[in-house]
């Protein structure tokens, strides 16, 4: 009969459904022996995984702690081949080398200014010295104060994710070159 729902046993339902909808009953039409539905149910089961595998690699990968230090890294040699200006410019490209997925490098002068980042530039030409995070911490003051005592180091924080709009736990190498405070920060995923 047309329209007529049936309950199959958990070995026989199409999977994609049984794993969204565990008790509920299926349309004979999406029984997963049925001639024809197998393979499209297997095809499709695999694209809907390939696709989530696929997300997840491209919306971590390479945005790590080693990956924000590397960049870090990277911005001071420029800055040693190719001086400041040049530098400085690169970093605020939004586009550029210096910002890749949810990581980018910022730069501040050993007074708090901001001087440099491809993303919220309203804040370069302003101290952020006394800029805090939801827990109170002063975030920008405890960068200067890390470089000055100890040159480079890792800072625990919390900060607004482009990606979701929520303050999450973040954590930033920050290394001090010429009288300035290089950084990047990448979420915990």
């Amino acid at each position: 009969m047309q329209g007529e729902r049936r309950t199959y046993p958990r070995q026989q339902v199409d999977m994609k459904l049984f794993l969204l909808f565990p008790n509920r009953e299926v349309p004979s039409s999406h029984n997963f022996l049925s001639p024809g539905g197998r393979m499209k149910n297997i095809v499709s089961i695999l694209l809907v995984a390939c696709m989530v595998m696929a997300g997840a690699v491209c919306s971590h990968a390479g945005t790590g702690p080693e990956e924000a230090k590397a960049m870090v890294k990277k911005a001071i040699a420029a800055y040693k081949a190719n001086g400041k200006e040049k530098t400085f410019a690169q970093i605020n490209d939004p586009n550029g080398i210096f910002k890749k997925g949810d990581i980018y490098v910022f730069v501040y002068d050993l007074n708090g200014v901001a001087v440099a980042r491809p993303v919220t530039k309203a804040l370069i030409g302003k101290n952020l010295l006394d800029l805090r995070d939801p827990d109170g911490r002063l975030y920008v003051m405890e960068r200067i104060q890390l470089v000055k005592a100890k040159g480079n180091g890792w800072q625990a924080y919390k900060f607004v994710n482009p990606e979701t709009n929520k303050y999450e736990d973040k954590i930033a190498y920050v290394e001090g070159y010429d009288g300035y405070v290089f950084g990047c920060g990448s979420y915990r995923h």
